[in-house]
């Protein structure tokens, strides 16, 4: 149900059931996002509050909308919804002194009060007027708590024009704040990774996490916990309230999110993320609550692809500038081994220095391209040490795996750790790979489709031979990029089956 990573064209994208490249909302503010856009592009026309009121439902909101839904623009309020009480910027994310707007009327303040409370009192007010509906109407209501989100703070000048802007990890409800004091942070293999060689350009730039970073990582984490206690809270009170009003056997409750978070894997900071099928458009600052500078990534676009028993699952990542990854989450599933690094080590990730608006200046150029030929450096050791263990050797120390190319530093320790990830991951593959794996990525989906294009083997060499692997690896990347092609421009049920799409009906 999560498309993207950024909070506002994920709720257009799950209220009107399509990605943002159908919507062309794809940013949080303008020019690109934004109330102002939202409007212009009538995407409140036909969306899921819409439909339901055409089908007999009163249809309630309260809490987060889009963030820049404000004080100023409010009215009119979006369309589709019998009532509408949102919370308005730059109020949105001020937990204890929140501002709402009913129906796009004149917005009422709550200072001292902790905004998921009032919401909670909101959400409960509404359920009530829902139950008591003289026409007896089935109802929707959505409730959008801000927590575990950041909290932000403005400053204006006596102009009215915004003089300042400041971040703060999210805040808990008073009676809250000496919970969890002793949950340690997720820390798991990708955790502030010493190695990041397969990773695109940007992910490869950013330094390890300091010891005062890793601090303010598991403070933000435990803030977040905190701040969740009262939406289990207000979770819990309406439970019990469908309860008492006699609807809870007769009401579907469902729980999503705009997005996940991750708190330092890979070397990054506290951040957004999702998985799925996922795209994302523009260049971003991960979050904005750093105790490191911030830092950029690019316009991306990713595919997670199951079979139905979970035997195989893959995740494939095309970056605007040209660079590739592909995991194998079965036997890889924090992503630390990108597949295509080794199977084409001649294939650097320099990609088209620039291509992404405002991603790399005239330094950032340069730095691409001495990046470009680390990337092919390392790939050419990684295949080396990759093609040691498909051959049943043990894998070698980079010094002795003759490396096409000489690596001095952290190229040749990432040679090291390749080769010792590499040897369980490709041991695993290689009894799946002639009947299983590329058979059941050309499949549909449900893992019983056959190859259309030939034999579920591959061609050259037995099971330990790394020229075969490689050749696999190789057709798994062209039947994802189909599927990629497919889902990069699909509209309606194509994006639903985009398998039907590349075979034909099923």
């Amino acid at each position: 149900m999560v498309t993207t990573p950024i909070c506002c064209p994920s709720r257009v994208n799950l209220l009107r059931g399509q990605l943002s490249h159908n919507t062309n909302f794809t940013d949080v503010l303008g020019p690109h996002g934004g109330y102002a856009k939202f409007r212009a592009l009538g995407l409140d026309r036909e969306w899921l509050p819409v439909w339901l009121q055409r089908a007999g439902y009163n249809t309630l909101y309260t809490g987060k909308f889009i963030v820049d839904y404000t004080i100023r623009n409010r009215d009119p309020a979006p369309a589709g919804w019998s009532a509408f009480d949102a919370l308005v910027h730059p109020f949105t994310f001020e937990y204890y002194c929140p501002a709402f707007s009913l129906n796009g009327g004149e917005p009422r303040m709550y200072p001292a009060q902790y905004v998921t409370d009032v919401l909670a009192s909101k959400a409960e007010a509404l359920l009530r007027s829902a139950a008591a509906d003289p026409a007896g109407r089935p109802f929707y209501m959505q409730v959008a708590p801000p927590a575990p989100h950041h909290s932000m703070h403005y400053d204006y000048a006596p102009n009215g024009t915004l003089a300042a802007r400041h971040w703060y990890p999210p805040v808990p409800a008073a009676r809250h704040w000496e919970l969890f004091s002793d949950a340690a942070l997720p820390r798991p293999p990708s955790f502030n990774a010493r190695d990041v060689g397969g990773k695109p350009v940007w992910v490869r730039a950013l330094d390890r996490l300091t010891p005062g970073n890793l601090t303010f990582l598991e403070e933000v984490y435990r803030l977040r916990l905190r701040s969740l206690r009262a939406v289990d809270e207000l979770v819990d009170g309406l439970m019990s309230l469908l309860s008492s009003l006699g609807l809870l056997d007769s009401t579907y409750v469902l729980f999503t999110s705009d997005n996940g978070y991750h708190e330092g894997p890979h070397r990054m900071g506290s951040g957004k993320t999702t998985a799925l099928l996922a795209e994302f458009w523009g260049v971003w600052d991960d979050e904005s609550i750093h105790s490191r500078p911030p830092y950029r990534n690019l316009t991306w676009k990713a595919v997670r692809l199951l079979r139905s028993d979970r035997a195989e699952a893959y995740k494939y990542v095309i970056h605007c500038n040209g660079e590739y990854e592909l995991y194998d989450l079965v036997r890889d599933p924090y992503e630390q081994i990108n597949l295509l690094e080794l199977a084409a080590p001649a294939e650097g990730g320099e990609g088209a220095a620039g291509c992404c608006h405002g991603a790399v200046d005239g330094e950032g150029d340069v730095e691409q391209q001495r990046d470009g030929a680390v990337v092919r450096a390392w790939a050419a050791t990684a295949w080396a040490a990759l093609a040691a263990v498909t051959r049943g050797s043990a894998a070698a120390p980079p010094e002795q795996q003759q490396p096409r190319r000489h690596l001095a530093g952290e190229e040749k320790e990432h040679a090291a750790a390749t080769a010792a990830a590499a040897g369980p991951l490709v041991a695993e593959a290689r009894p799946l790979r002639p009947q299983g794996q590329s058979r059941h990525v050309e499949g549909r989906g449900d893992g019983g489709g056959g190859d259309r294009e030939g034999s579920g083997g591959v061609d050259g060499g037995g099971d330990g031979d790394d020229e075969g692997y490689r050749v696999w690896l190789r057709r798994l990347r062209s039947r994802l990029d189909a599927l990629m092609a497919v889902l990069a421009v699909c509209s309606g049920d194509s994006c639903v089956r985009p398998f039907q799409v590349r075979h034909g009906a099923v």
